[in-house]
């Protein structure tokens, strides 16, 4: 699992050696914070700064745009939905089974305000882009999803 930004874990001091320099290091890391739903599984994400806004990519192999809700409020954008089993009935017993199905959801916090108003998102070849442009905004956003 990749990380980016800054992470709070309670437990960082016992860590020595590289490890423990590598988890102070994002520990001071500017940029977002990526929280994980306490009971969904998480879609990997990559999140990145342009010179007029914010990036955040995630993979959405066999989601649908419907099963999906995109929430910004304040510095926070929270992306929850379902990705539903391609063929429930099928299976008698898995022999090998890596990807996650059910419930999902993904919270990024960001250190710098993001203009609410003017986001927008796109779902094409199972990756969801979000763009979200600098500035203020006190409204909260529910994103309507473009699919192409």
């Amino acid at each position: 699992m990749s990380f980016f930004g800054k992470f709070y874990f309670a437990s960082a001091k016992h860590i020595g050696g590289e490890e423990g320099d590598a988890v102070q290091e994002l520990l001071h890391m500017k940029g977002a914070t990526c929280l994980r739903g306490k009971d969904a599984w998480q879609p990997p994400a990559d999140v990145f700064e342009t010179e007029d806004g914010f990036v955040i990519l995630m993979e959405m192999a066999g989601v649908k745009a419907q099963d999906l809700t995109i929430k910004i409020s304040d510095r926070a954008v929270r992306v929850k939905g379902v990705r539903r089993e391609l063929c429930p009935r099928c299976k008698l017993s898995y022999l090998q089974m890596e990807i996650h199905h059910g419930q999902f959801e993904r919270q990024v916090i960001f250190n710098d305000d993001i203009n609410s108003e003017k986001c927008c998102a796109r779902l094409e070849d199972g990756m969801l882009e979000i763009f979200l442009p600098k500035g203020s905004s006190s409204q909260t956003v529910i994103l309507q999803i473009s699919e192409e």
